[in-house]
């Protein structure tokens, strides 16, 4: 968080998006939704989810499916490990780093954030006046 406010003047507002992880940990959310696309005759599906680690963090699974105007199907996989920040620790985090006005949201509308019930976590900072 030093490092965003180090990019920012004093005034400068901060927004980030993440997953929701109070919800995801809390429930242990496994699965997200199944994505698809098609353009002409290609399709793409994306399934993504996510493996919780003995040490708190989440190994985050994804395959794209992939298939051409032939028909045939290609399969792509990849993996990251995350560390899934929750609200409360990335406002204090935040807060440390010189920023203030935090405000959580559920979406870019401006939504209450629900750590039960949104899907994600928006945060709004402004970087104060002052050396970081």
């Amino acid at each position: 968080m030093r490092d965003f406010a180090a990019c920012l003047r004093p005034g400068g507002l901060l927004i980030l998006q993440n997953r929701n992880f109070d919800a995801i940990l809390a429930r242990r959310e496994r699965w997200l939704p199944l994505q698809s696309w098609k353009d002409g005759l290609l399709d793409r599906l994306f399934l993504r989810w996510y493996d919780f680690e003995e040490d708190g963090t989440l190994t985050f699974w994804m395959i794209l499916l992939l298939r051409d105007a032939d028909g045939k199907w290609a399969e792509h996989r990849t993996s990251t490990r995350l560390y899934p920040l929750r609200q409360e620790p990335l406002q204090s985090a935040l807060a440390d780093a010189g920023f203030g006005g935090i405000l959580s949201r559920g979406d870019p509308q401006g939504t209450d954030f629900d750590a039960e019930r949104s899907s994600d976590l928006w945060i709004q900072a402004i970087k104060q006046d002052g050396e970081m």
